[in-house]
């Protein structure tokens, strides 16, 4: 039916107990003992798990049930997965579920550049589709910076940096956008009740297998992946 997961490792160069690994510096180790649970205190190793499904497959509760009953649906919803799969889910904080509700902005025109401008998703967030949310913001970042220091050489001022950032923004933002909710759309076949459904799920798994198996198909999967992420810009 369509429901997926996501698995993050985080890794950092602290132990459990907040002890360098390696003798790099700057963790939170004060504020930590401050703040008792402090939760994702990015200094401390964890998995971060994303199960994602269509809306009509989840309760209508959903965006106010607690950490615990979210776990719960959770391990219900994937009681058939693999059971290394099971023991990761069950292993983990109940406490740190939370729900989030996906949704994407839309093309817009471009406008009248002034001393104002935005950049990541103040502007154009999108779906995790595509995996490229955070690298579109960074690239943002990049042009924009890029163009307001050839402002401090540049007669026509800061209003021209920010419109040369935006009409930059404007060709890649949005194809981003829309490529990112083709790979997460509520509409998709996989989606579909009874037959069409069932068939979609079973060419996607078929096609995935392919490209795991057969090393060009899966170097030529990743090559994509990473030119689809900004790798060259």
């Amino acid at each position: 039916h369509g429901d997926s997961c996501i698995i993050h490792v985080m890794e950092f160069p602290w132990d459990h107990d907040g002890k360098l690994k390696k003798g790099i510096g700057g963790n939170d180790e004060e504020l930590l003992k401050s703040w008792p649970g402090l939760t994702f205190d990015n200094t401390r190793d964890y998995i971060l798990l994303g199960f994602a499904s269509h809306a009509s497959r989840l309760p209508d509760e959903l965006m106010s049930m607690d950490g615990p009953s979210l776990h719960d649906l959770l391990l219900d919803r994937t009681s058939a997965w693999h059971p290394n799969l099971r023991k990761l889910f069950s292993m983990s904080d109940a406490s740190t579920s939370f729900p989030i509700n996906i949704r994407t902005s839309e093309r817009i025109a471009p406008w009248e550049s002034t001393n104002v401008t935005l950049i990541g998703d103040a502007i154009h967030t999108m779906t995790p589709g595509l995996g490229v949310g955070a690298n579109t913001a960074l690239l943002d970042a990049k042009i924009l910076a890029e163009q307001l220091v050839r402002s401090e050489t540049d007669d026509d001022g800061i209003v021209s940096a920010v419109a040369s950032y935006e009409g930059e923004m404007h060709s890649y933002a949005w194809n981003r956008v829309e490529k990112s909710l083709e790979r997460f759309n509520a509409d998709d076949a996989v989606y579909k009740p009874g037959l069409t459904g069932t068939v979609a799920t079973m060419l996607l798994r078929g096609g995935m297998r392919l490209v795991n198996s057969v090393p060009p198909l899966k170097r030529r999967f990743a090559a994509e992946m990473t030119k689809e992420r900004g790798d060259t810009s």
